[in-house]
C-alpha cells in the first residue's frame, strides 16, 4: 500500500486508427495510473484528465505517422475479411486505389539491389516536377538515410528553423515515426521487409493533417474513475485526426551498403 498522499503517474498510450479513402482517422486512448489508497478530489480529477489530453496531443501526430507510413492496422482489416478497407490508402501500399506507386528506375517491388542515394533522390525529384499537381511534394525516407543525404551535400539543404528538411528542388524531405525502409507491398500480401542492403524511399503529394481533441469520455467522475481493488485511477482522452494526400505516388530503392557499419 503506497504511503499516504504519494503520487505518481505512469502515463502509457494505446491507440485504434482506421483509414478509409484518403481519410485517416485515429482515435487515440491515454491511460494513465496514479497510486494512491484513495479517490481523488473534483479539482484532482479535472487536472487528471488534462493530463491525459495533453500527452495524447503529444502523441498523436506519432501515431498518425507511423499508420499513414505502414497502414498495420489497415492490412490486418484487410486480412481479416473486413473489404471497407481495401479502399484504404498508406505510403507502403503498392496497389494504392488512388494512385498505386510508380516503382522508377527500372526497378520491382522485390529488388534485391537500390539505386545510389543521390539517384533515387534525382529520381523522386524528376518524378515529382513532372506528376500533375501544383506546389511541393513529399519525400519520404527512413531516419538512416538523413545523416548520409547531409553528407551528401548536394540532395538535403541544411536544416532550417523548426526542423524542416528540403531537397534541392524544393520538395519536402520527411523522417518520421515509423519509417523504417521497407518496401512496396499490395494491401492483402505479407510486409516487404526490404531485401539486405536495401531501403526504400517514397514520394508523394503534400500531405495534410488535421486532428480535434474531442471532449472526455464521459464525466470528470467517469473519467477519472478510481478503482479500489487496483488501487488506481484511470483518465482517458479521445481524438480524432485526418491526413489527407492527392496524386502523386512512387518508390525506389536504395543501396545503402555504403553506410553500413562492417562491425570492425
Amino acid at each position: 500500500m503506497p504511503k499516504q498522499g504519494l503520487t505518481r503517474f505512469l502515463p502509457s498510450i494505446s491507440t485504434s486508427l482506421i483509414i478509409i479513402g484518403v481519410v485517416c482517422m485515429a482515435i487515440g486512448t491515454l491511460t494513465a495510473f496514479q497510486y494512491r489508497p484513495r479517490p481523488l478530489s473534483e479539482a484532482e480529477q479535472a487536472a487528471f484528465v488534462e493530463e491525459a489530453r495533453l500527452a495524447l496531443e503529444r502523441g498523436l501526430m506519432p501515431m498518425v505517422a507511423q499508420e499513414l507510413y505502414r497502414g498495420t492496422i489497415a492490412r490486418n482489416e484487410v486480412d481479416n475479411g473486413h473489404t471497407a478497407y481495401d479502399q484504404n490508402r498508406w505510403i507502403t501500399r503498392l496497389d494504392d486505389p488512388v494512385d498505386p506507386v510508380n516503382i522508377l528506375g527500372g526497378f520491382s517491388a522485390t529488388a534485391t539491389v537500390g539505386a545510389p542515394l543521390s539517384g533515387a533522390i534525382g529520381y523522386l525529384e524528376q518524378y515529382l516536377s513532372e506528376c500533375s499537381f501544383v506546389g511541393r511534394g513529399v519525400i519520404h525516407v527512413p531516419p538512416f538515410l538523413l545523416t548520409p543525404l547531409a553528407s551528401g551535400g548536394q540532395t538535403l539543404s541544411p536544416t532550417t528553423t523548426g526542423g524542416a528538411r528540403f531537397s534541392a528542388s524544393g520538395h519536402t524531405v520527411v523522417a518520421d515515426f515509423g519509417y523504417d525502409g521497407r518496401g512496396p507491398a499490395d494491401a492483402d500480401e505479407a510486409v516487404n521487409p526490404a531485401a539486405a542492403g536495401v531501403m526504400w524511399i517514397y514520394a508523394t503529394g503534400p500531405i495534410t493533417v488535421r486532428y480535434s481533441l474531442g471532449a472526455p469520455l464521459g464525466t470528470i467522475d467517469e473519467v477519472a474513475a478510481f478503482f479500489l481493488p487496483n488501487n488506481n485511477t484511470t483518465a482517458q482522452a479521445p481524438a480524432l485526426a485526418m491526413a489527407t494526400w492527392g496524386c502523386c505516388h512512387a518508390a525506389v530503392p536504395v543501396d545503402i551498403t555504403p553506410y553500413e557499419s562492417d562491425g570492425s
